[in-house]
């Protein structure tokens, strides 16, 4: 089957003087609100889609298949998107103002992805028990097809700007930590247990890498964001990112 990647414009502005909150916001309102252009879109027989916050095409437009991996943020809204009043007391009006927007627009992206009755291609089984549950979207527009690709088939290049950091690390032993920050990753309970060994003489360093660890900004727990800036030894906790 030949296939063809089609590259759609990015609106990351970086050259913007808005402050990173702000140009976010209206970043991410453009990709989310903004059908993506028909011109390219219907180069496509299929469009297959990585993530549904990256914008969706029109309906006519072209086949739009996502792939679904989860609904985390919906399933932990307390954690990922706390209530206004809470984020407001402990991150400020901006930083509460955002959130609130940012979760309308995944809730909308949510909202849309149900009303077209798109096909989802779920990573597993638990997944598209999620998609059933949470958006009552039919089983029969979800297929399970499970996320992994042969490590003989893939190419990795360490081009990435957060693995260029890794380079500048030094010899040592190090604690590292790989996933996302909802309550079932207990990372309070990681910070403390880091505390307390380093408290006893271990020389170790830690690391966070993923979505939620690019930098204290995205850690969306003020809780948990509070315990690695409040750490003794915070100069050795490390913020990897993907």
């Amino acid at each position: 089957t030949a296939y063809r990647v089609v590259r759609l414009k990015n609106f990351k502005d970086t050259k913007s003087r808005l402050p990173s909150v702000i140009s976010g916001s209206i970043n991410l309102l453009r990709r989310v609100a903004v059908p993506l252009p028909s011109r390219l879109v219907r180069q496509c027989d299929v469009l297959l889609a990585f993530d549904f916050m990256n914008g969706m095409p029109r309906r006519r437009d072209t086949k739009y298949i996502l792939i679904a991996y989860d609904l985390i943020p919906l399933m932990f809204k307390k954690e990922y998107f706390p209530p206004f009043r809470a984020n407001l007391k402990g991150s400020g009006l901006i930083h509460a103002v955002h959130s609130a927007f940012v979760y309308g627009m995944y809730r909308y992206a949510l909202h849309l992805i149900k009303r077209r009755k798109y096909r989802l291609l779920s990573i597993s089984d638990s997944t598209k028990e999620q998609f059933v549950k949470y958006l009552k979207i039919k089983p029969s527009l979800i297929r399970t097809v499970h996320l992994g690709n042969p490590l003989a088939s893939t190419e990795f290049k360490m081009n990435h700007e957060e693995l260029e950091r890794v380079k500048e690390f030094t010899k040592g032993s190090y604690i590292l930590f790989v996933g996302g920050n909802d309550p079932r990753r207990r990372i309070e309970d990681v910070i403390h247990a880091f505390n307390q060994v380093r408290g006893r003489g271990h020389k170790l360093r830690m690391v966070f890498a993923g979505f939620d660890f690019q930098s204290l900004d995205t850690i969306v727990s003020s809780n948990r964001k509070k315990d690695i800036e409040t750490s003794s030894y915070n100069n050795d906790i490390h913020l990897l990112g993907y």
